[in-house]
């Protein structure tokens, strides 16, 4: 009695992977794109937009961290170099990634 339910259950289990597998090949191949050129869709706005305005931020980057630093001046204005240059090299860093 063992026997049957433990052959039963191990068709059962044969039946629904099979299924399993027959669903999922259908909606790969319903869902099929090109990766690519959705890589690129996603992309290409960051990218325009990181090369048209990067001089702004680092800028801004710069001029926050004068602000909010605490300390004289000359620490304040080596702080601001310090930042720009951060923003600077991880801009250049994103743009060197994606293009």
């Amino acid at each position: 009695m063992e026997k049957m339910y433990q052959t039963r259950r191990i068709y059962l289990l044969l039946i629904y992977s099979a299924l399993i597998i027959f669903l999922s090949l259908i909606v790969t191949d319903a869902l099929a794109f090109n990766i690519d050129q959705g890589v690129k869709a996603a992309t290409d706005p960051l990218l325009k937009g990181i090369k048209d305005h990067w001089g702004k931020a680092v800028a801004i980057s710069g001029v926050t961290t004068a602000i909010v630093s605490d300390g004289d001046m000359r620490t304040r204005a080596v702080r601001a170099g310090i930042g720009c240059g951060a923003s600077g090299a991880v801009v250049m860093a994103v743009l060197g990634f994606f293009t």
